[in-house]
């Protein structure tokens, strides 16, 4: 599955991928979602809705115009999938 998990512990600026979109870790309190807008957006989901490629039930979705900053408001583990239900799964 081509998802990411993202903790507000991290401590490195680098890319991340959340199925195939390209992300960056700016600072331990933002991440940047870079996504073509007209055909997805980002989820922001449970643990368990992650694990299983559930988009019914998102904590927030994301559709700003491919651009999204995304500000971790906690510490601990966030999980973050694409809108776009049949590139869940993929392998």
């Amino acid at each position: 599955m081509a998802k990411t998990i993202l903790s507000s512990n991290h401590h490195d600026h680098k890319p991340f991928y959340v199925l195939g979109l390209f992300s960056v870790l700016l600072s331990i309190q933002e991440g940047v979602f870079e996504y073509p807008a007209e055909k997805d957006s980002v989820l922001q989901v449970t643990k368990k809705d992650y694990t299983n490629c559930n988009t019914a039930s998102p904590m927030r979705e994301f559709k700003d115009n491919g651009h999204t900053v995304f500000k971790f408001d906690q510490s601990g583990p966030f999980y973050f999938i694409s809108g776009v239900e049949e590139k869940l799964c993929e392998e």
